[in-house]
């Protein structure tokens, strides 16, 4: 693009519309597409000179509909919040002074409601990926949401159960062959982890967890146990073997009574 001398301004030389742009070509040789929108607002005809001012005016319209272009495709394959367009803005390159003036516009126009996205964040998204409350605060925080809006947003215990629950079901499938500590302490962190309250998290496990029934447990313990001794009796004897022994089993989430019972049957048994 030439820089324009001082004092000196840009003649219009014509003007070929097209499908979806009007095609401006100075005297200068320069060529410049523009929006019917902004060719309306520049009120352009053949033989009109622009001053320097007014020149720069036009380019600066025409690389503000371009980055709104680049907004408007952003949004139409996800739904952001208006803080992250900004940020995407400000990566592309745009001046904050124009991602600003494009935030504002998108806001105006509808296609930017903040409140809205934490609103459908909270319920369809939070439900399709049973998410609890603690962590679709925390996400909306991240995407930088105001507080005003993130506290206006509510959470009823009742909802909040059935998606710890539907969570604690896909665990139970999960952690199906994990003895019953071990997958109840397990349960418990994933359904912390996922955002939902203690008390939520503890009534879903016990509402949706089920365990091994004695035979598999004991089964269970067997193998794990053997596992543990092949382990571990290289290295210790006597007392120490079975330190170990107990403290690999209780990792593993059985029941102390049972492990103590499993590790004196063995000793009497040698």
């Amino acid at each position: 693009m030439n820089v324009l001398e001082e004092n000196r301004g840009e003649i219009i030389k014509s003007i070929k519309k097209k499908k979806k742009e009007i095609l401006i070509i100075f005297e200068s040789g320069q060529k410049l597409a523009l929006s019917p929108s902004t060719f309306t607002d520049f009120r352009l005809f053949e033989g009109k000179m622009l001053s320097k001012e007014e020149f720069l005016k036009l380019l600066s319209s025409i690389n503000k509909e371009e980055y709104l272009e680049y907004a408007l495709s952003l949004l139409s394959r996800e739904n952001y919040p208006s803080n992250v367009i900004y940020e995407k803005l400000l990566n592309k390159g745009v001046d904050s002074l124009v991602a600003n003036q494009i935030i504002d516009k998108l806001t105006k126009d509808g296609l930017l409601n903040d409140e809205l996205y934490a609103k459908t964040y909270a319920k369809d998204v939070a439900e399709l990926r049973l998410y609890g409350k603690n962590k679709i605060l925390f996400n909306l925080h991240a995407k930088g949401l105001s507080n005003e809006i993130i506290s206006s947003l509510s959470f009823p215990r009742d909802k909040e159960l059935l998606k710890a629950i539907s969570y604690a079901k896909i665990l139970d499938k999960r952690l199906a062959k994990t003895p019953k500590n071990k997958k109840i302490s397990k349960a418990l962190l994933c359904l912390r982890e996922r955002g939902f309250d203690l008390d939520v998290a503890k009534e879903a496990v016990d509402k949706a967890l089920s365990f091994l029934n004695e035979e598999e447990n004991n089964l269970s313990l067997e193998s794990d146990f053997n596992e543990a001794k092949a382990k571990y009796e290289r290295k210790y004897k006597g007392y120490k073997l079975s330190q170990m022994i107990i403290s690999s089993l209780l990792r593993k989430g059985y029941d102390y009574e049972d492990i103590i019972g499993k590790v004196r049957g063995c000793s009497d048994e040698d």
